[in-house]
């Protein structure tokens, strides 16, 4: 809303005109103006309101006005009500009067500098449209108006002695005129009149002014006219020419040229402009980011943006923090401003000081625009800084320069790489159609240029020089880290080369950071955390962390909010680059070994907390690293495991053979991470390569756990037949070379598992069996509870009614005694399918509730996914289908997560159940699905469940033929079997041949 009363009252909402048309209301309105923000008395109010009548003058009528004008008002708020009176809240730039106001002090503030003093002032009088409040006679004698008026013709004097020095007497002559006839008494307005006249060359008009104003003094005052008035008259009789202009004052516009177009940078542009209109268009700004960014570039094109704001000029100057020259002195920097702005620095001393006191002083008042590009600290920007309201200063820093934020209050605008479209709009706005055409070597290509708009451009030039080439060349060219940084050179100096642009950052780091920089080089994946880093360099991790702070204030290395330390890969290149330089190959090889050590130690003391009660499968240690900190508890311990692992693989591909026992120690603290959370190809690469060490450093053991852990991926993945291959191998190597009855045991559960899934019940039976003896007579409680549920599962199959329960009672008890949460949640799932089959659905409900909170509680994707799925089968069975399906999704989710083929397809086939219950169109569809899932993967039990089930669809559709062929082909899976699924095979064939 805006409020206008430098002219007729005028009241504008949203550019409409709201203004009160009734009289009373004008009055109050005008009232509540005139004192805006300020609490009117009633009694003033009802005295303007009513004057002489006193029926009239009641508290009650001034409240229905009031209510009127709360109801012209945008918001009734604005309007309140005091203890003694009303006061009406206008915010500053939504009333002329205070606009006028703040202008006019400006004016005043900037005397000496005749070109500012001219524009403002001009700005100040065109809010004027006439006489204030001029429709509302009530107030013609208010004290305010009086004010007003007088402060405007001082504006207007200020405006006139500015534009005679200007030499732009013909602009100021008819307002001159005006002001002079008005006011005939004022002799300074008859001076200004006198002056302007003479200097468009009218002498006689000059000396006709002069006559008048003789005439208007003597008949109103009896006064001759002063001693200034009289000395123009006798200047011009005697003729003499008028003054000289005065020479304007330069207005600086030393912004360079900038891109055409920037790109990617629109959101970073609409936040630094909201940040600058929540300050009055003023205060400091530092523009951060890493080298080659394009800070100066977003600097510059916001100030070209905004040059309109900031009339005075704009001044710029790169500041040389980061460059192939030495820093600028803040003394000569000043001194190139001063001169900007039309100071003769001839014999200026060359103190910093003084320097910027009378810098501060010339722009004091003014609206100037500063640019400092490059910064290298604060203490360089400080003497450059106005202290001026109206000055908007942007510093581009590659240094986060938080000292101007805690003492100058300077807001911060970090940059980051361009995202991934952009950068690619980039490359095709300054190549050809071989970057749209070729748009996987594009997208490579700006991978490689980390999406720096520095290396981008200088890339496209590479493109766009050899129109010949393809740009899937220059991308192979590129993909050497040497290479790369050779080839991202422009030829054009060393601001176009991006090794040297980082070479400027890092020259600048003291010396144990610029070390951590170059160690940062030898990681062998992407990121860190603290105390790998502190492994690596050997150092102190609170040296580390020192050392990371100077590292991200340079924006040398990012940190992710995960608090891991990585560098874009452009930044990985030159570090990589500076430590094959300066650090030997012995350095470079003990900083990877310790680096290995860390993650060999942290992975057992994380393999600790997820598996307590295991013994057998952990990693022996050898020479711990000393520095290691423990974890806090399992879900630490489980997130730390899943963020190293891309580490850790990158880490045993590049392992000597001194460290080769540590890439062991990894594959089997990680063995169930990796099969469990659907790790599956990580675990085949990193089991293959403990595989092969162990077999050449003669370490059988560890070459059974790696065949071992192998045929688990190999299972999980659906493809039993080189599982067995594998659990074969290692249980060969138990039996003849280690003669461990526990690893016999553990491959005997591995092999029955798989029998159990073709549907050899009777061999799974046997193998089953006899682990659980040997790992009951070895003390095992954790396999001995395990095999009793898997054992309960078969004998189920088999038919079998009551071991199963007993089994799987037991292997619950001793899961809840020794807290083994994980063969717990499968227990109780175990008995909760028991219960399901019994018909006792709240039991079977509770309980698999149990199992999947269990689960949920501990990370045990699988084992959440294999409850839920008994909960889906409960709420079929219920006949509530819709949250089946609900269920089933869910879990699907989770047996995908866990990459177990067995658990997606028992899921796949709950829902596809739970569909045909509501759909059996679409039920039709997702159990064709579930069958070919099953048959792909070398599920057997699966498979011949899931073909019963079509052959009921197909029935149910009328297809008798096709649903025979199903239950033909699910016979044929089981043949020969003991598994009760026989007997139900044989069931529904008859039931179809009827």
């Amino acid at each position: 809303m805006r409020f206008e009363a430098l002219g007729p009252l005028r009241v504008l909402d949203d550019g409409q005109d709201v203004t009160p048309a009734g009289r009373l209301q004008r009055i109050m309105l005008g009232w509540l103006l005139l004192r805006a923000n300020q609490t009117v008395r009633d009694d003033l109010l009802i005295e303007a309101l009513w004057p002489g009548d006193v029926a009239a003058r009641t508290p009650a009528r001034l409240q229905v006005l009031t209510h009127r004008l709360r109801a012209m008002l945008d918001d009734p708020v604005r309007l309140s009500r005091e203890t003694f009176g009303y006061r009406l809240r206008v915010e500053r730039d939504e009333y002329d009067v205070a606009g006028f106001d703040d202008l006019a002090a400006r004016v005043l503030a900037l005397e000496g500098d005749p070109a500012a003093v001219s524009r403002h002032a001009r700005e100040a009088l065109d809010l004027w449209r006439g006489a204030p409040m001029a429709d509302v006679e009530e107030l013609a004698l208010a004290p305010e108006l009086q004010r007003w008026s007088a402060r405007r013709l001082m504006v207007l004097e200020s405006l006139a002695e500015a534009d005679l020095a200007l030499g732009n007497h013909g602009a100021v002559l008819p307002e001159l005129e005006l002001a002079a006839r008005e006011h005939p008494l004022d002799e300074g307005l008859q001076l200004l009149l006198m002056r302007a006249l003479h200097l468009a060359g009218r002498p006689a008009d000059a000396l006709g002014a002069y006559a008048a104003a003789h005439a208007s003094l003597g008949e109103e005052l009896g006064l001759e006219p002063g001693a200034a008035l009289r000395d123009l008259q006798a200047r011009i009789l005697a003729g003499d020419e008028a003054e000289p202009p005065a020479k304007p004052r330069p207005t600086p516009a030393q912004l360079p040229a900038g891109a055409s177009r920037l790109f990617g940078r629109d959101q970073d542009l609409a936040r630094l402009d909201k940040q600058w209109g929540e300050t009055d268009e003023a205060g400091v700004w530092v523009i951060t980011g890493t080298a080659g960014v394009g800070k100066t570039a977003f600097a510059v094109q916001w100030a070209r943006q905004h040059r309109a704001d900031y009339p005075d000029g704009q001044l710029f100057y790169d500041l040389r923090g980061f460059s192939a020259d030495n820093p600028a002195a803040p003394a000569d920097v000043l001194g190139v401003f001063l001169r900007g702005l039309g100071f003769d620095t001839a014999g200026l001393s060359e103190d910093e000081d003084e320097r910027a006191a009378l810098f501060r002083s010339m722009v004091d008042g003014r609206r100037l625009l500063i640019v400092l590009d490059n910064a290298r600290s604060a203490d360089q920007v400080r003497p450059l800084l106005p202290a001026t309201q109206g000055c908007c200063v942007l510093v581009t820093s590659r240094e986060s320069l938080t000292g101007l934020a805690v003492r100058e209050g300077a807001q911060t605008v970090d940059l980051p790489p361009l995202n991934d479209q952009d950068s690619l709009d980039l490359l095709v706005e300054l190549t050809d159609d071989r970057v749209r055409e070729e748009s996987a070597p594009a997208a490579e290509l700006v991978r490689l240029c980390a999406r720096l708009p520095l290396a981008l451009r200088i890339a496209a030039e590479q493109v766009r020089a050899h129109p010949d080439r393809k740009v899937a060349a220059l991308v192979a060219e590129l993909s050497g880290e040497h290479d790369r940084l050779d080839l991202l050179d422009a030829g054009d100096g060393p601001a176009t080369d991006v090794r040297a642009v980082f070479s400027w950052s890092y020259e600048s780091l003291p010396a144990e950071a610029a070390r951590l920089f170059r160690h940062f080089g030898m990681l062998p994946g992407k990121d860190a955390g603290l105390h790998a880093l502190a492994a690596l360099s050997d150092r102190d991790a609170n040296d580390v962390r020192r050392s990371l702070a100077v590292l991200l204030r340079a924006h040398l290395i990012t940190e992710s909010p995960a608090r891991r330390y990585f560098q874009h890969d452009l930044l990985r290149a030159y570090a990589g680059e500076g430590a094959r330089l300066l650090e030997s190959d012995d350095a470079r090889r003990a900083a990877r070994s310790r680096l290995l050590g860390h993650y060999s130690r942290r992975a057992a003391l994380a393999d600790d907390l997820l598996r307590p009660a295991e013994t057998f499968s952990k990693a022996r240690i050898r020479e711990p690293h000393p520095v290691v900190p423990e974890f806090a508890g399992r879900s630490e311990a489980l997130a730390w495991m899943a963020r190293e692992l891309p580490n850790v693989l990158a880490a045993v591909d590049d392992v000597g053979p001194s460290d080769a026992h540590r890439v062991v120690e990894l594959a089997q603290s990680f063995s169930d991470l990796l099969s469990s959370h659907g790790h599956i190809e990580e675990g085949d690469r990193l089991h293959r390569r403990a595989r092969d060490i162990a077999r050449d450093h003669g370490d059988p053991r560890s070459e059974a756990l790696a065949e071992s852990s192998l045929g688990v991926n190999r299972a999980r993945s659906g493809d039993p037949g080189s599982a067995r291959e594998h659990f074969l191998r290692s249980l060969a190597i138990h039996e003849h070379r280690t003669h461990d009855p526990v690893g016999r045991a553990a491959l005997e559960g591995n092999l029955g598992a798989l029998a159990y899934v073709r549907g050899d019940l009777g061999e799974a039976a046997r193998l089953a069996e006899s682990s659980r003896s040997a790992f009951e007579a070895a003390g095992e409680r954790r396999r001995t509870a395990l095999q009793a549920t898997n054992l309960a599962s078969i004998l189920k199959a088999q038919g079998e009614t009551v071991r199963p329960g007993e089994l799987v009672a037991e292997s619950v008890s001793i899961a809840r005694a020794d807290g083994l949460w994980a063969e717990l949640s499968t227990g109780l799932n175990s008995l909760a399918d028991l219960r399901y089959e019994a018909g006792d659905l709240d039991a079977a409900t509770a309980l698999a509730v149990e199992a999947s909170e269990v689960a949920s509680d501990h990370g045990f994707h699988e084992i959440e996914a294999d409850a839920q799925a008994t909960l889906g089968d409960i709420a079929h069975a219920r006949g509530d289908f819709r949250e089946a399906q609900e269920i089933f999704r869910t879990a699907l989710r989770g047996a995908h997560m866990s990459g177990h083929v067995l658990t997606v397809a028992v899921c796949l086939r709950g829902f596809a159940r739970a569909v045909s219950g509501e759909d059996p169109a679409g039920g039709l569809a997702y159990c064709r699905e579930a069958v070919d899932y099953a048959s792909t993967n070398g599920l057997t039990r699966v498979e011949v469940t899931v073909r019963l089930d079509l052959a009921r669809h197909l029935d149910r559709r009328g297809d008798r033929a096709g649903a025979l062929v199903e239950v033909d082909r699910a016979a044929a899976l089981c043949e020969g079997s003991d598994d009760r699924l026989v007997s139900e095979v044989a069931r529904i064939r008859a039931e179809l041949a009827e």
